[in-house]
């Protein structure tokens, strides 16, 4: 009986021996299995701390992971978790645009209009002036945009609003003293461009255009304005200069003087009508185009058909009048001509998404059709313009639709893909057999 109980109790403490270095052997694996994961995954925070995972990054996780022992769902258990402490990164991509118009501002108003506000006449001052504007707006437009997120749409929208703004204040000066450069004009100057500015800027805000609708609505403003002083000049027409009279010439000094000063009413007036057609023609395309998904590539496009129907216009003019002049009439051709190209390309490119290369493509395919087309009665020798004008219509349409048919185009329900056009050459590192071997990396991309 003694001899039974020693025999249990030792096969007792056997198995309590080896449950404890069962257990500790379990623990050490346990711990070193979570210290190779932590390892990955402080390297997979430090790769990822810009926003961005360079294939030479990847080579080197890839070799790090094999080296570890780590297996594929460790791996995505930490791209998990590293995805959810990621911070933010913001787009500054419309960044330097933004940037250089203001330095351009600089330059060409605040430089020389701060000086002669401050009535500093002295050379020295103008010249100075120039260079610290140029060297002010940069800091302070880097300063401002530091922590800012400035895609391409938004800093598209923001140098639209300082054009209109800038226009709002040549119009307003031309009302307040017209042909003067006094320094309620420079300030009047200084103070509209960063209103428009801010103006543009909440626009964007407001409706969250992509780069292709916000290139849009510039294009629509540029429509806009041309309409309205085509408009304008067909109910109040261009005054004419009086015929010198060199014998009469107290009468023709009075008649001069009653044209400059009905030609400076008209200019102004003029000028009110085509500043005020920018945000008309924003407001249209707003109104009736705002469900569209431009990408920067239909934007193009649209760009592309205003100037091609407006050149259409000058076509159907000159085949129209036979050769007469009529300034007035032309205009409107042109206007009528540039509103329905962009119609007709917005219609052309539904539910079509085209990348820059391919809009680029389209406009250079037009082109060489209606070249091509005019080349044929040059070599005939044919003198009416008339056919001239008519082939160049008909060869420029037979391009786009050939160039189209030959580029492949996606749908809008395929465009998940961003557009990319680069060519780039790096050296990286290629993951062979737990070693990392130097590379070439070669990329070459055309949408």
């Amino acid at each position: 009986m003694k001899t039974f109980f020693s025999r249990h109790l030792l096969s007792i403490l056997a198995i309590f021996v080896l449950q404890t270095v069962m257990f500790r052997t379990l623990t050490t694996a346990q711990t070193t299995d979570s210290t190779k994961t932590k390892i990955y995954l402080d390297s997979y925070r430090a790769a990822l701390s810009d926003g961005e995972l360079t294939p030479e990054e990847s080579a080197m996780l890839k070799t790090l992971q094999k080296s570890l022992g780590l297996a594929e769902l460790e791996i995505d258990s930490v791209k998990t978790a590293t995805a959810l402490h990621l911070p933010k990164m913001i787009d500054q991509s419309g960044r330097w645009p933004l940037v250089l118009q203001n330095m351009m501002f600089g330059v060409g108003l605040y430089g020389w209009a701060i000086p002669y506000v401050l009535d500093a006449d002295e050379a020295k001052w103008y010249v100075a002036g120039e260079m610290i504007s140029l060297s002010a707006a940069f800091w302070m437009t880097y300063q401002l945009t530091k922590k800012m997120e400035i895609p391409h749409a938004r800093s598209q929208m923001i140098r639209y609003g300082s054009l209109v703004g800038a226009l709002s204040g040549i119009t307003l000066n031309e009302f307040l003293e017209p042909g003067d450069y006094t320094k309620v004009n420079c300030l009047i100057m200084m103070a509209s461009i960063p209103a428009g500015a801010i103006l543009g800027d909440r626009y964007y805000q407001k409706l969250k255009p992509s780069l292709g609708q916000s290139w849009a609505m510039t294009q629509w403003g540029e429509i806009g304005a041309n309409t309205s002083r085509e408009i304008f000049t067909q109910f109040w027409a261009e005054p004419e200069p009086p015929e010198y009279d060199w014998v009469n010439w107290d009468d023709w000094e009075d008649q001069d003087k009653a044209f400059q000063r009905d030609h400076q009413n008209w200019a102004k007036y003029q000028m009110l009508f085509y500043t005020m057609g920018y945000p008309l023609g924003t407001w249209v395309e707003n109104k009736f185009f705002s469900d569209r998904q431009y990408t920067f590539g239909d934007g193009l496009m649209i760009s592309w058909g205003r100037l091609t129907g407006m050149a259409y216009g000058n076509f159907l003019y000159d085949l129209i009048s036979g050769g007469s002049n009529n300034s007035q009439t032309e205009g409107l051709f042109n206007a009528v001509g540039s509103i329905g190209g962009a119609v007709a390309m917005d219609r052309f490119i539904l539910k079509k998404d085209y990348t820059t290369g391919q809009s680029i493509l389209m406009v250079l395919g037009a082109i060489s059709g209606g070249c091509f087309a005019a080349g044929i009665p040059i070599i005939f020798e044919v003198d009416d313009s008339r056919v001239y004008d008519i082939v160049a219509i008909g060869g420029s349409l037979g391009g786009y639709y050939l160039t189209d048919r030959v580029i492949d185009v996606r749908s809008e329900a395929n465009s998940s893909l961003k557009e990319t056009n680069s060519f780039s050459i790096a050296p990286t590192l290629i993951p062979h057999k737990n070693k990392i071997l130097p590379g070439v990396h070669l990329s070459m991309t055309f949408d």
